[in-house]
Order: C-alpha cells, then structure tokens, then sequence
C-alpha cells in the first residue's frame, strides 16, 4: 500500500469519486473523527473505558460512511450499552473541572472532541443521520465516565 498519492499537495484532496477542497466540511469533519478517535484511545490508555474497541470500530466506520466508502450500518447494540451505562449515573453529581486528575482531564478531553465532532457532522447533514444519536450519547458517556471513576 502506498502512503501518498501526491494528489493532495495543495488545496484539495480525494474522497470517493470526487476532489474537494481541504479546507470542505466533509474534510473537517473527517478530521475530527481522526482525533476523536486518538483522544478516546488516550483516555482508555490512562483509565479503562468499556466498549473502547466497539466505540472506535464505529467512529472508524462512521468515517467510512461520511466519505462515501461504507453504507448506513446498525449502532443500536452499542448504543444501547452506551445509554444502559449513562442511566446509571449518579443523580447527585454536578458539571466541574477536574483539576489535577489525569484520568478525568483525559476522559474530559475526549468528551470535548466528541462535541466538536458531534457540531462538524450536523454541519455536513440537512436532515438527521443514523450516527447523530451515536455521538450525541457518547459524549454523554465521556461525561459519565468522568463522573464515576
């Protein structure tokens, strides 16, 4: 396998059948994906977050769908871990910063790229998406990881 085509050099780059802009939403979006993916990867790396391979897979296949290279897949059964876990949330908790708790900043990087990512794929969309609900929760379940370790 080739790591360059040398067909991105300058202002555009390849996604399925078409050149755009680097600069495009879809691009951006992508790019999101990448780091969402890196920052969860580094979370799991410093406190254990369950399903991490499963919630990778999909962001990965997510990526694969936005560019144009995967068809629409199923993220129920993920999905439905994901929200089973958030229900367990302590009622009692409040939003706060985790100063000087590594696992938690972790986690809370990683809640804040899935935000990000969350507001670059609604910008791509005019109507809603399979994995919008997907990325709504797990934020939410960063948020909760956070909260109870």
């Amino acid at each position: 396998m080739k790591i360059s085509t040398k067909k991105g050099d300058y202002l555009f780059t390849d996604i399925k059948n078409k050149r755009v802009r680097k600069n495009d939403k879809i691009i951006e979006a992508l790019g999101l994906v990448d780091e969402t993916i890196i920052s969860i990867i580094e979370a799991d790396s410093c406190v254990d977050i369950p399903y991490v391979e499963e919630i990778v897979n999909t962001l990965s296949a997510i990526a694969g769908y936005v560019s144009g290279y995967q068809e629409a897949f199923d993220i129920s059964v993920l999905l439905t871990k994901i929200e089973k876990d958030i229900e367990n949330c302590p009622s009692n908790f409040k939003f706060n910063y985790p100063y000087k708790q590594k696992e938690k900043i972790a986690l809370s990087t990683a809640r804040v790229k899935v935000r990000a990512l969350e507001r670059a794929l609604v910008a791509i969309n005019d109507t809603e998406v399979f994995y919008l609900p997907f990325i709504n929760r797990l934020s939410d379940f960063m948020y909760y990881l956070q909260v109870t370790i």
